[in-house]
């Protein structure tokens, strides 16, 4: 069963975790401890395939939890941008766990809008303006919820970039 999957599992890892490639192996490895698990406790599922590609999924994303987990206990001061981070209120305006507040977008607004393209302007309007959740988004965008909330993601981390290169220029 390994044999068989472990070549597709490690292409998962490697797309999934390719900003962290030395926690690939790691995924790879529980993956197979958990396989070799139920193999032993008799828990063979019918659909090995789509069973073990389920654990690598919640592996790689327990991977990410803990990974943010660390950042968030890790504090980094750098005496030369101390001025920068006086004039901004970045407190109140901070990137809050991968979200970007609603302060800064407020504020960027014309300029996030005008480089999105037109499906981005129009999920940015539903999640920013209109308030929808993901699901009724998804209904109005005839598209499904995990459609939505793979685009809604990828919105984000574009905002969440504009956003850095916005502060950064400022500074």
């Amino acid at each position: 069963m390994w044999l068989q999957h472990s070549d597709e599992l490690k292409r998962l890892c490697e797309r999934k975790l390719n900003s962290c490639r030395d926690e690939i192996d790691d995924v790879i490895a529980d993956a197979f401890y958990y396989l070799c698990v139920n193999v032993f406790e008799g828990k063979i599922h019918t659909n090995t395939s789509s069973w073990l590609f389920a654990v690598t999924n919640n592996l790689i994303k327990k991977k990410y939890t803990e990974m943010n987990k660390r950042k968030q206990r890790h504090i980094c001061f750098d005496e030369a941008n101390i001025e920068q981070y006086d004039c901004y209120s970045i407190d109140d305006d901070v990137l809050f766990e991968g979200k970007v507040s609603e302060n800064i977008i407020d504020s960027l607004n014309i300029e996030i809008i005008d480089i999105l393209n037109p499906a981005e302007q129009q999920l940015y309007k539903y999640v920013y303006k209109d308030k929808l959740s993901l699901r009724e988004i998804a209904d109005k965008m005839n598209l499904t919820y995990g459609a939505i909330k793979e685009r809604n993601h990828r919105l984000n981390l574009k905002i969440k970039i504009m956003v850095k290169e916005h502060i950064e220029s400022l500074g």
